[in-house]
């Protein structure tokens, strides 16, 4: 739906105090809340881009940075799955919210086990954990060695 149809299903009227209202259907509601998401979205953009461009923000590569590549797919029943291939570690959810609240979740449940049991890991094991620290805790190996 486009903005011009989206004002031209809006009806005028008054509330029960003789205030004038403007009505629109919740399809149209909708379709108006995410063009002003992607405007706002849009904005933030511009914005990120001319503090970059000015030299006032720097841009990190993610992966340089130590950070992860997530995959992200819709599953049979619509439900959304997000994960990290190299830890193998995933959350899903009717949402992008809730898929990406339970694969955090599921990030720190993995770090709070093989952090506790770090003495007896194995070395795959280890390597799991620097990664997980790495990227919940950058800078971690570096404060714990004296």
């Amino acid at each position: 739906m486009t903005l011009e149809q989206i004002i031209n299903s809006a009806k005028t009227g008054t509330d029960p105090d003789g205030n004038p209202v403007v009505q629109i259907d919740l399809p149209a509601w909708k379709e108006l809340m995410a063009l002003l998401e992607d405007l706002d979205d849009s904005r933030e953009l511009t914005r990120l881009r001319e503090a970059v461009e000015s030299g006032r923000e720097e841009v990190v590569n993610w992966v340089s940075a130590g950070k992860m590549t997530l995959e992200i797919e819709t599953d049979e029943n619509g439900d959304i799955i997000i994960w990290e291939p190299t830890l193998n570690v995933y959350g899903v959810g009717h949402t992008i919210e809730a898929a990406i609240a339970e694969f955090s979740s599921m990030m720190m449940d993995l770090h709070e086990e093989l952090d506790a049991s770090e003495d007896t890991l194995s070395q795959p094991l280890r390597l799991q954990l620097g990664r997980l620290r790495t990227i919940l805790a950058p800078g971690y190996e570096q404060e714990k060695t004296p």
